[in-house]
């Protein structure tokens, strides 16, 4: 192990010639003599067992990423325990040395490609982690037009150098580092936004965003804001200093959410259209408004010398104001690291959940201590506390501690907006227990009182969210579609949002639970055609969204419902013993990917003594089904 270089020939490979060497190994120009065509060798020098492993999962990302912006991976290979990639091979420049020859638009365009390529790896659930202009390729395709490509998309790390933090280790380039890889912190789409911004900084200004040792490099990263990019480049508009800076934002929560929103705003700085991102100063916005409006800031000043008595009130109310910010951005950071652990895993290929929902479990235990230093946090915790019950889909634990930070003053449009998804949840589910009434007087008034109780407040909570940020996402536009039996209009929303960004499934996965529950609903009271609709539409979702979220266990969960409920009616015109089959196979497969779901285990047991009790009647072994159980 350990090899320099390659042999001459690998397989169907033969090298050609070194194309370069660094401290992870070489890359070779080889020839595909099977195919006929030219690739990229990388041949990596420290193959450690874990390294190898890992390039095997994460080549199993890259290689569902097509997109022309994005290097192909074709192959990961191992020979003699050195393992080695064969890539596609770009026949051009780096984009620090290509933009030399470039102007602006053409520069501008290509980072539109490149932000479109690393969103498309982003739906793949693949994070590069260490995007800088060296990575980063431009070359000129059949018709002569310039491409540029991403490289090395999450596999060209080597963990005896240095990056992302990974099992404690800082590995990464820290001149193109986001602030979260210095300190170890989740690492989501919007690392790979901060190392666009950086690498457009870069390559914009003839140097990184921060200059200097490696040390002091570290040091910078984190606890300061990178220098405007007009202090370099006066040339340069303020709109696109805006959107670099929003790049490098400090705090992620104040980035572009994904590269496909980078993007979007690069595209409008070329077509000459107004930006999303915005960030000014507020002693410029106070000097523009002072010198558009002379007669009304004399005034102002007047009115604040008179109320300079009710100074120490406002100071005082500002710094708990202030306090209260600092705790709820600090605990935002924690959801935000909740949410990333949990989507994410569920990208992923289909394995246990446990490590990511310990993860959310301890990060909760976390806000819980931290709550205890300051009454202040209280609000700010018991919001965060609530948003992560219901990354658990734990509605009543969720709903109390919503309900608790509302009480204590901690009202903001955040809250108002988790507040209602929370209570439509539980509405949906309250509408469940309600399916079972056959008197339909009482059946409606429970329904009646549900929606007093649950949908109303649901709706104000919306409603008021919608006026403070202006707009609602397409998935809660989803859910309000959904709660008013709108299921056309609820899956047109929800496919939008999951288009937009497809990690954002949720609304997809709560169509799916909420047309089986009608589905059943309408079953029980003798609507059997439209009963067996809802269920194969609800069963064709979740099996749809396995495609994207494999390792989901609520999918899983809904096919297992569908099944058990379609058994009696044939679902699919199948036999009811293989509908109950898919149920058991279904409710294990959940199991196999949470194992910490406790209270899943007697159910899913007892759908395995159901489907040995139907075997046995049908004059079929039932001991395996018995034993399992």
């Amino acid at each position: 192990m350990g090899e320099t270089h390659p042999p001459e020939r690998l397989g169907d490979l033969r090298l050609v010639r070194l194309l370069g060497e660094g401290g992870m190994g070489s890359v070779w120009l080889a020839y595909d003599e099977a195919l006929g065509r030219r690739v990229a060798l990388k041949w990596v020098r420290h193959g450690s067992p874990a390294l190898v492993e890992r390039l095997q999962q994460e080549a199993h990302l890259h290689a569902r990423v097509e997109h022309p912006s994005v290097c192909r991976l074709y192959q990961v290979g191992e020979h003699e325990g050195v393992p080695y990639l064969v890539l596609q091979f770009v026949d051009g420049r780096t984009l620090d040395q290509a933009a030399l020859d470039l102007a602006l638009p053409e520069l501008l365009g290509l980072f539109v490609a490149l932000a479109d390529g690393v969103h498309a790896a982003h739906c793949q659930g693949l994070i590069h982690r260490d995007l800088k202009p060296s990575n980063l390729m431009v070359a000129r395709d059949e018709d002569g037009a310039l491409r540029p490509y991403v490289m090395d998309f999450g596999l060209a790390r080597d963990v005896s150098q240095d990056g992302l933090t990974e099992a404690g280790l800082l590995l990464g380039t820290p001149a193109y580092m986001a602030p979260e890889q210095v300190t170890g912190a989740w690492l989501d789409p919007r690392t790979d936004v901060y190392g666009l911004g950086a690498s457009l900084f870069a390559v914009l200004a003839g140097r990184p965003p921060f200059i200097g040792g490696r040390e002091q490099v570290l040091a910078q990263v984190g606890q300061r804001e990178a220098q405007g990019l007009r202090g370099l480049r006066k040339d340069l508009s303020r709109d696109l200093e805006t959107v670099v800076a929003t790049c490098l934002a400090i705090d992620p929560a104040r980035r572009y959410p994904s590269a496909a929103a980078l993007r979007d705003d690069l595209q409008r700085l070329l077509d000459g259209l107004p930006i999303q991102a915005r960030r000014m100063a507020a002693a410029e916005r106070l000097l523009r408004w002072t010198s558009r409006n002379r007669l009304s800031a004399s005034l102002a000043v007047g009115i604040l010398v008179l109320g300079l008595g009710l100074g120490a009130t406002w100071l005082v109310l500002r710094q708990r104001a202030q306090a209260q910010s600092e705790w709820a951005q600090r605990f935002g950071q924690e959801v935000l690291r909740m949410d990333s652990a949990l989507r994410f895993g569920r990208m992923l290929g289909p394995h246990d959940l446990a490590r990511e929902l310990g993860l959310v479990r301890r990060r909760m235990d976390g806000i819980h201590t931290a709550m205890a230093a300051s009454a202040l946090s209280r609000g700010p915790g018991h919001f965060a506390l609530g948003e992560g019950h219901l990354l658990l889909g734990e509605l009543e634990p969720a709903k109390r501690e919503l309900e608790l930070a509302w009480s204590q003053g901690f009202r903001s449009a955040e809250v108002s907006l988790a507040y209602g998804r929370c209570l439509i949840q539980c509405y949906e589910d309250a509408l469940v227990s309600t399916g079972g009434i056959l008197d339909e007087k009482e059946r409606e008034a429970k329904r009646a009182e549900h929606r007093r109780g649950l949908l109303e407040p649901a709706l104000g909570h919306l409603a008021r969210a919608r006026r403070e940020l202006g707009t609602l996402a397409l998935e809660d536009e989803a859910r309000l579609a959904m709660v008013k039996n709108g299921f056309d209009e609820a899956e047109r929303l929800a496919r939008a949002a999951s288009a937009a960004e497809p990690w954002h499934y949720d609304a997809l996965y709560l169509l799916a639970k909420a047309r089986a529950l009608r589905g059943r609903e309408r079953l029980n009271h003798g609507q059997k055609d439209e009963g067996r609709a809802d269920l194969e539409a609800a069963l064709s979702l979740a099996e749809e969204l396995q495609h994207i979220g494999p390792s989901d266990d609520r999918l899983q969960d809904v096919a297992k419902f569908v099944w058990l409920v379609g058994a009696p009616e044939r679902l699919q015109g199948l036999d009811s013993l293989v509908c109950l089959t898919r149920a058991a196979a279904a409710g294990e497969r959940m199991l196999a990917l949470n194992s910490t779901r406790t209270d899943m285990l007697h159910s899913v047991a007892l759908n395995l003594v159901q489907l040995g009790l139907r075997m046995a009647v049908a004059g079929r072994d039932p001991e395996p089904w018995f034993q399992r159980a």
